[in-house]
């Protein structure tokens, strides 16, 4: 009888400790994501069909509609063309191409997001981990899932946040219409952090990078892309309803077809050099392992 009430005991604690241990391990990468990094924030130039890394110098088929965002990268824009132009991002050093599969209401029209920040982390120990190489096209995402076959949320997800209370519910495989009329929804979509440390660019746009693998509680890059560099996120939030441009989630797809099918790319064509330079700011705000938030400096 002792013995089996001993057990009992162990149960009960081990089961009531489980939950508290996961959620300091969430809350201790969720404080770790924020001392190191920074941000860019971005409005939204155009609707249109054109794909830069896709379709170079073409037109891309009907309903190739993208969400474009930071500097236009035309079909046949150059580094050189882009690092001159004019950024639509708070960083003028931004000069990158950001662009993402479009949300699409019923009736066919596009849901512009009400803003788009970029979020440059680690995963991989910052230490270890090198800027963006000028001129590297990735694509995050996949254009065929589906129902049967969604994509992992911590690729794609949606999620929402309570502007009041700044609560976060999801994420979610799908669009997804917030519970709270005060909450926006949000689509996340986090790029490949490994690279093979050759090519720019690959015949499907992804076999040149590839995402950290988690080894001993550490993540690191395969054998295969040994190169780890800075990881780029994307958020795009959408209006709550109510608000002016909302309409329902739980009734929109993707113009890529679907509501599984969400993706985005990005063409690193930022200013390199200078105070607040990729570069500079991948060192300052990554390597050295403090945050530099919306602003230049660390806080």
């Amino acid at each position: 009888m002792r013995r089996f009430l001993l057990v009992l005991l162990v149960l009960v604690v081990g089961g009531a400790c489980a939950p508290e241990v996961q959620q300091d391990v969430s809350l201790s990468a969720n404080l770790e994501e924020r001392r190191m990094g920074f941000d860019a924030l971005c409005q939204h130039l155009k609707f249109e069909a054109i794909d830069r890394i896709v379709y170079p110098g073409q037109q891309p088929p009907a309903g190739h509609l993208h969400d474009h965002y930071g500097t236009l990268a035309e079909p046949d824009a150059t580094v050189s063309q882009m690092q001159q132009s004019t950024s639509a991002c708070n960083r003028p050093e931004d000069t990158a191409g950001y662009w993402v599969t479009a949300v699409m209401k019923p009736d066919g029209t596009p849901v512009p997001a009400t803003a788009m920040k970029a979020y440059y982390r680690t995963a991989v120990p910052a230490s270890k981990v090198k800027p963006i190489p000028l001129g590297l096209m990735i694509v995050a995402g996949n254009h065929a899932a589906t129902a049967a076959n969604p994509q992992p949320t911590s690729v794609v997800h949606w999620d929402c946040k309570n502007e009041v209370t700044g609560e976060v519910t999801g994420p979610w495989v799908e669009p997804h219409q917030c519970e709270s009329t005060d909450a926006k929804p949000r689509l996340k979509i986090v790029f490949p952090q490994c690279w093979d440390g050759k090519r720019l660019d690959s015949p499907d746009h992804k076999a040149h990078t590839a995402y950290p693998k988690r080894v001993n509680g550490v993540y690191k890059c395969p054998s295969t892309h040994l190169v780890a560099i800075t990881r780029i996120g994307l958020q795009f939030n959408y209006p709550a309803e109510g608000q002016p441009g909302w309409t329902d989630m739980n009734k929109v797809t993707f113009s890529a077809g679907g509501r599984f099918s969400g993706h985005a790319d990005f063409w690193n064509t930022w200013r390199v050099t200078g105070e607040n330079g990729f570069n500079s700011l991948h060192t300052r705000c990554l390597n050295e392992g403090t945050y530099c938030g919306l602003g230049n400096q660390p806080r």
